[in-house]
């Protein structure tokens, strides 16, 4: 198109959120334990976050508690569209890794975003028709 030109920018994050780890039943020991342990506490801040939001009334959100709920601060109440895909097990035996799953599933599907499109409007440079 001739000027003004107009540019769309926008982000993208994909992001794997690893299971909970129950240190019980996978066993992990030293390097892996102290990683888990790490998982937990952003998991467990990423469900404050989504708490907090849920309950509205203008209440502090704990988004600089963690990394990751820092880098899905736009996706989480804020100007992106979100997708989740949650991923369950049909035995028995991870009934309640299911059960938890689909329960946060469940209470970020009640966030609401308001997203937009980020138009940037660039005046011609010299030399430019």
């Amino acid at each position: 198109r001739g000027p003004p030109h107009r540019q769309q920018t926008g982000k993208l994050y994909l992001v794997d959120l690893a299971g909970s780890e129950d240190n019980r039943r996978t066993g992990n020991q030293g390097i892996r334990l102290k990683e888990s342990g790490a998982i937990n506490l952003s998991l467990f801040t990423l469900s404050k976050v989504v708490d907090a939001l849920n309950a509205g009334a203008g209440g502090r959100v704990p988004y600089r508690d963690s990394k990751l709920t820092r880098l899905l601060q736009d996706s989480l109440g804020g100007s992106a569209h979100s997708v989740m895909i949650t991923n369950i097990a049909p035995e028995y035996r991870y009934y309640f890794d299911t059960f938890s799953a689909l329960n946060f599933a469940a209470k970020s599907k009640q966030i609401v975003n308001r997203p937009f499109v980020r138009e940037t409007v660039l005046a011609p440079t010299i030399g430019e028709r």
